[in-house]
C-alpha cells in the first residue's frame, strides 16, 4: 500500500511539475515559429501560438518599428490584416503606419523583467503607433513614436492627433476580424465627438495609458477551437456617461493600482508545452 501511494505521489508531483514548466518556458528565447498549422492556444492575456509568420521589415503602408525585440510575429489573419490596413492608409492618404509590437515566434508572455505586455501572448495583438508618415519616406529604426495628449494629459493634442490619423481609427474598427481596439479615453472620447452613432465606436475601448499607439486585437480565427475568445464588447457605442467613469477620480485611483500590481507569469493551456518542444 505504501508502494502504491509513493508510485501515485511521484507521478502528480513529475505531472505537475511538468504542467507548471510550460509556464515558465522563455518564450521570449524562441526566434523561430514552429512550422505546425496556424493554431492559436489560449486567450491573449495567457496563450501562445502555433505556425506564426514574420511581419516584413516594411510593406505597402507601413514599416515595422522596434525589430531589435524580435517581437513581430503574429497569426497570419494579423499579419494579413496589417498588410490591408497599409494599404489602405496608403492609397486613401499617401501615409503609412509605423507598426510596433506584435508578440514573440511562437506567442506566449513577455519577459516579465523587461516588458509591461500582459497580452500579446496569442499571434492576435499589434500596437500601431498614432504617429504616421508620408508614404515616400524611409523610416529610421531611432524614430519615436509622439503622444497624442498635451503635456498635462488632460486634452488632445492636434499635433499629435489629426483629422487624419482619426480617419486611420475609423478605418481599423472597421475591419470585421477586429475585436477591439484599446486606446486612450480622451482619444476615445474625441472620436465619439466626431463620428457621432458610428456602427464600429463600441469597438473603441477605453484604457489607461495607450496615448502613444493604438492596440488592434483580432477575434479569434476561424477553426481555432482552442483560442479563449474574450467577452463580446457592448452593443453601445460606450460614448457619453458611458465614458464619464474613465475621468473620475475612481477611474485614476484604479490605474494606478493596476500599474503597482505585482507580475506573474500566467498557467498557460497544456499545448503550449508542445508548441515550445515543435520544431
Amino acid at each position: 500500500m505504501v508502494k502504491k501511494y509513493f508510485i501515485v505521489v511521484t507521478f502528480l508531483l513529475v505531472s505537475c511539475s511538468s504542467y507548471e514548466y510550460a509556464h515558465h518556458h522563455e518564450w521570449h528565447g524562441a526566434f523561430d515559429p514552429t512550422e505546425n498549422a496556424a493554431q492559436v492556444y489560449g486567450g491573449y492575456s495567457a496563450g501562445c501560438v502555433d505556425g506564426a509568420v514574420a511581419l516584413p521589415d516594411s510593406g505597402a503602408g507601413f514599416t515595422s518599428m522596434n525589430r531589435l525585440g524580435n517581437r513581430y510575429y503574429g497569426h497570419p489573419d494579423l499579419i494579413n490584416f496589417i498588410k490591408k490596413l497599409g494599404k489602405t492608409v496608403e492609397n486613401k492618404y499617401k501615409r503609412q503606419l509605423l507598426i510596433s509590437d506584435l508578440g514573440h515566434a511562437r506567442g506566449g508572455p513577455a519577459d516579465i523583467n523587461s516588458s509591461a505586455h500582459r497580452s500579446h501572448q496569442s499571434g492576435l495583438d499589434v500596437d500601431i503607433w498614432f504617429r504616421h508618415m508620408p508614404s515616400y519616406v524611409k523610416v529610421k529604426q531611432d524614430t519615436y513614436p509622439t503622444s497624442t495628449l498635451k503635456s498635462d494629459k488632460s486634452s488632445i493634442s492636434l499635433a499629435g492627433f489629426n483629422s487624419k490619423t482619426a480617419k486611420i481609427l475609423k478605418d481599423a474598427a472597421s475591419f470585421d476580424e477586429v475585436e477591439r481596439i484599446l486606446l486612450n479615453p480622451l482619444i476615445k472620447k474625441e472620436m465619439c465627438e466626431r463620428y457621432k452613432g458610428a456602427s464600429w465606436l463600441n469597438k473603441l475601448r477605453p484604457w489607461w495609458g495607450h496615448h502613444k499607439h493604438f492596440h488592434v486585437r483580432l477575434k479569434c480565427p476561424d477553426g481555432n477551437s482552442y483560442c479563449k475568445k474574450q467577452s463580446p464588447v457592448p452593443e453601445s457605442d460606450g460614448c457619453g456617461a458611458q465614458l464619464d467613469w474613465w475621468f473620475s477620480d475612481e477611474a485614476k485611483d484604479f490605474g494606478k493600482e493596476k500599474s503597482d500590481e505585482k507580475r506573474k507569469y500566467p498557467k498557460l493551456p497544456r499545448q503550449c508545452d508542445a508548441v515550445w518542444k515543435s520544431r
